[in-house]
């Protein structure tokens, strides 16, 4: 992580490719430890998870922001698509529904059956946030995530800057997230970053909190 002279690697924020998404997925299994023990599959494969991130990439490249830092060591990512809605219509015509459920029961995610029908059901379940006064709006933060070793220097905050950037300068005016009330370093990040909150939802692992925020300062003024 440190280079010859001792001194931190510069990390540099930029549009990710198909070609990260492996990495993006280890990342998420480290960095999110509960939720794959929900999914009652302790040997979830990063493939499980880069196969999810290609619906949001197909549906809107440069949604992703990958954080890369030397030798091209790729160590946090945010998934920002400006429409949400359109992902699972991007599923259904590009045929990534079909190359999930066939590398599914070949054994390639190692993802239970238990473990499917949660995905299935919370995804039905994050629909409700749509029904919530002010939480219609299209724009998503989907997931943001840094490695663990890489946590604690700002690189979330930087993600999510540039994230919220893209959307403000493709004139997306306000973008929606969700997070789990017990993620309190979440919570203070977006918070501190003009987040507020508009309601909540539950899906079979718990509550959520939905929260809104601008793109920009200047975005809704």
């Amino acid at each position: 992580m440190h280079d010859s002279a001792g001194q931190q690697p510069q990390i540099i924020y930029r549009t990710a490719s198909s070609r990260d998404l492996l990495a993006a997925g280890s990342i998420y299994l480290r960095a999110f430890p509960d939720s794959v023990r929900a999914l009652r599959s302790p040997h979830l494969t990063p493939l499980a998870v880069a196969d999810l991130l290609r619906a949001p990439l197909a549906a809107d490249p440069g949604c992703i922001t990958a954080a890369e830092a030397g030798a091209g060591q790729l160590v946090g990512y945010v998934i920002a698509p400006r429409d949400a809605g359109k992902i699972a219509s991007t599923t259904l015509r590009t045929g990534l529904l079909l190359a999930w459920l066939w590398r599914w029961v070949t054994g390639r995610y190692r993802l239970s059956p238990w473990g499917a029908l949660r995905i299935s059901l919370d995804k039905i379940h994050t629909g409700g946030a749509w029904r919530i006064p002010g939480g219609d709006c299209p724009a998503r933060v989907i997931s943001i995530a840094v490695d663990l070793a890489w946590q604690g220097r700002g690189i979330g905050r930087a993600l999510l800057t540039t994230a919220l950037a893209r959307l403000h300068g493709l004139g997306v005016a306000r973008v929606r997230l969700e997070v789990r009330p017990q993620n309190a370093a979440a919570r203070h990040l977006y918070e501190s970053m003009g987040f507020a909150e508009i309601g909540g939802f539950s899906d079979s692992r718990g509550p959520w909190l939905v929260m809104v925020g601008a793109t920009s300062p200047k975005a809704e003024s």
